[in-house]
């Protein structure tokens, strides 16, 4: 018995004309498909509530049983007078009763740019320090060093850390990352990046350090259409002599420059071979209407249903606002990204960018007052995720992001 995907999503919109929408998501409710009974399945609704700013601050997970809803998770957040978030907590439902489960704990500088994250869990009694991440900015406001520590019992231990430099234009150019060996930090592995005049990231170099040298281990070279959509990315492995094919994408736009298609393929054999695709829909107001998925079965050569999303919105009026132009010359590149993505904007704000999985599970927030946002896949997996972008006076939009 196979089972398929079905989300259902209802949410707010936002809409850049004369009436400021506020964007915030309501309910997700999922369902499986059953090729035995050929009938959706009812699986589980994740239900949310906001505070007076459209900070989101509960998160609740129910599990369909046959009949009804059963608590299984939860999620709390609170937040400063920034609008930064400072805790989230995760708590099972268990024996009747919420049971606290794991939390973070954020702080920030005077620019609202994360300082510090705590990962601590619950051992019954009281919460345990885990991980610790620590994070530094230069005047732009963009991270040039994050390190990881773990707990040993006592004290904070160096794991590894991340150095990261940009040119002129505030483009991530490098990422060195080291290793602690119980003194210093040893270079691991390292990624350079190259941009066209338009700050479209065009080649993506990993390298690991054998002790002596850097040596290349793959890249992505990435190539843009007039209007700086991504319409190919191709992913090449080095053998020690010439750089191999592995991985192509290949992506198309509509004409507001929604993604409407994206297909993976691999070399096999001297040929590009189908692997998966996506398809989108999306309605007037650009919001995602729709997604399936699908994966090609190479021994028929067709391609096969795997999963499919289906989005319900509704709009809440806020107010009026003439001059709504926080979207304006707003640049995501690359999307879809391996390690690094940034969101780079025409000038300098408060913002505070949210992301979440197909699930509308919060994967991680991050708060910047300069014109980049630099997104890492930590605890990110490859698949699609969506993005609240508010910047200081509440405006928000919605963005998706996929991560190979």
């Amino acid at each position: 018995m196979k089972k398929i995907t079905l989300l259902l999503i209802l949410c707010v919109t936002v809409h850049q004309q004369s009436k400021s929408i506020t964007s915030v998501l309501d309910s997700t409710h999922s369902y499986l498909w059953d090729t035995t009974t050929v009938a959706w399945e009812y699986n589980f609704k994740e239900s949310y509530l906001y505070d007076a700013n459209n900070n989101d601050t509960l998160d609740l997970n129910q599990m369909w049983n046959g009949a009804s809803l059963d608590n299984n998770t939860r999620y709390l957040y609170t937040f400063d007078g920034m609008n930064n978030m400072i805790t989230n907590t995760k708590q099972n439902f268990t024996g009747g009763v919420w049971v606290n489960s794991t939390m973070y704990s954020y702080t920030y500088d005077v620019n609202n740019n994360q300082t510090n994250r705590v990962y601590q869990t619950w051992n019954a009694t009281v919460w345990v320090n885990s991980l610790n991440y620590i994070y530094t900015y230069n005047i732009n406001n963009s991270m040039t060093n994050s390190i990881l520590q773990n707990w040993n019992g006592t004290m904070w231990v160096n794991l590894n850390q991340n150095n990261f430099t940009y040119d002129a234009n505030n483009n991530l150019i490098n990422r060195v990352n080291q290793n602690w060996n119980g003194t210093v930090f040893v270079n691991f592995a390292q990624n350079i990046y190259t941009y066209d005049a338009n700050n479209n990231q065009i080649a993506a170099l990993n390298q690991t350090w054998n002790g002596t040298v850097w040596n290349s281990t793959s890249q992505y070279t990435n190539t843009f259409d007039i209007n700086n959509n991504k319409i190919n990315s191709l992913y090449q492995t080095w053998n020690g002599t010439i750089w191999v094919n592995s991985i192509q994408y290949s992506y198309t736009y509509d004409a507001n420059h929604n993604q409407l298609n994206y297909l993976t393929e691999n070399w096999v054999s001297n040929q590009w071979t189908n692997t998966s695709q996506f398809f989108y829909t999306y309605d007037l107001n650009n919001n995602k209407t729709d997604y399936m998925h699908q994966n090609w079965v190479s021994g028929s050569g067709v391609w096969l249903n795997n999963d499919s999303a289906h989005y319900f919105y509704r709009e809440l009026a806020v107010g009026i606002n003439n001059n709504f132009s926080f979207n304006d010359n707003m640049l995501i590149y690359p999307n879809p990204f391996v390690s690094l993505a940034t969101i780079s904007f025409s000038e300098n704000k408060l913002r505070t960018l949210k992301i979440t999985n197909v699930m509308g599970e919060e994967i991680k927030t991050i708060t910047s007052s300069g014109n980049n946002i630099i997104i890492d896949n930590e605890n990110m997996n490859a698949g699609i995720y969506f993005m609240e972008i508010k910047d200081s006076s509440n405006h928000v939009v919605n963005k998706k992001i996929v991560v190979q």
